[in-house]
């Protein structure tokens, strides 16, 4: 019983999270469909609620090599790279840096 009452606890703390930060997330959630990648400052920009001024037509960059550890992901992804919203096959995604 006491692992059902921890994961009832933690559900509902995610609950709180997501309804507390709806309008967050939907913007993240509508410029991901429009643009399929975005950046560290795009994201500030929609958490601030505002809007983001993207060209559609620009195509982005492809990294010569793609990071090969985790450490290296998660650096490139803090310095601002930017992060396709899906993979394909199961493969994890490719970085892409911003311009």
């Amino acid at each position: 019983m006491l692992c059902f009452g921890l994961v009832q606890e933690s559900y509902q703390r995610a609950q709180d999270v997501l309804k507390g930060h709806h309008r967050e997330l939907k913007s993240v959630m509508n410029a991901l469909l429009q643009y399929e990648t975005l950046d560290a400052e795009d994201m500030k920009l929609l958490v601030e609620g505002k809007k983001l001024q993207k060209n559609l037509d620009s195509k982005p960059q492809i990294p010569s090599k793609p990071p090969t550890t985790s450490a290296s992901f998660i650096k490139e992804i803090l310095e601002g790279a930017k992060i396709p919203a899906s993979t394909r096959n199961g493969q994890p995604p490719t970085v892409v840096k911003g311009t």
